[in-house]
């Protein structure tokens, strides 16, 4: 029992640690610049027919939340040249966009997934592997589901690309309503129980609470 205490007390200290060090922005800039880039290479390449390009909310940059900003191709080339005919130095582009908080989604449930894996009584060796395994199958899920996030939204804005029917978007509507913030920590917490506490000696001692 006492094992299983030291797992929750490492866990919560562990992640709370973590949560405060991502308030520090010399800590969390950094990662917030590369999922910048990862989600909004994700989204681009995996719809190549809308004009994909992103920003921080914060005209500082750096935070935690950055704007997705998608188009139809055709109809921003149409406005550059336009712009160009007529003299302008800059272009109005027919664009739209999609806020994303960065922290919210990526960073609670893996530094959770993190929390739960540092806690967690394993030799150093398989525990890095699984958590890498884990992190990677989490990380896999939240780009997917950002891709539909944005399929959804350009779908619905009707720009001339990837317009979907009325059932295929209430089909969709309804996957996203599923993809939470609370699935995803579900999510984080099976790959645990799959990767780290079935192969840790803490299952052991759980069964040993549980039968006595």
């Amino acid at each position: 029992m006492n094992k299983v205490i030291r797992f929750a007390l490492v866990f919560i200290i562990c992640y709370g640690i973590c949560l405060v060090l991502f308030q520090i922005r010399a800590v969390s800039v950094p990662f917030y610049a590369a999922l910048k880039v990862l989600t909004t290479g994700s989204v681009s390449s995996s719809l190549p027919s809308a004009d994909i390009s992103s920003q921080w909310k914060n005209r500082e940059g750096g935070g935690s939340d950055i704007y997705i900003v998608y188009g139809n191709p055709v109809l921003i080339q149409a406005a550059k040249q336009e712009a160009k005919n007529s003299g302008q130095r800059y272009a109005t582009l027919p664009t739209k966009s999609l806020e994303l908080h960065l922290f919210e989604m990526f960073i609670v449930p893996v530094l959770f997934l993190i929390g739960l894996y540092v806690a967690t009584p394993m030799h150093w060796k398989p525990k890095l592997m699984n958590l890498c395994i884990a992190f990677a199958i989490l990380i896999i899920y939240l780009l997917f589901k950002i891709i539909l996030l944005s399929l959804f939204e350009i779908s619905n804005a009707r720009i001339g690309v990837y317009e979907l029917g009325d059932s295929a978007m209430q089909f969709l509507g309804k996957i996203l309503g599923v993809f939470s913030l609370g699935l995803t920590i579900t999510l984080a917490f099976v790959l645990w129980l799959i990767f780290g506490f079935r192969n840790s000696r803490l299952a052991d001692d759980f069964k040993f609470v549980t039968t006595k």
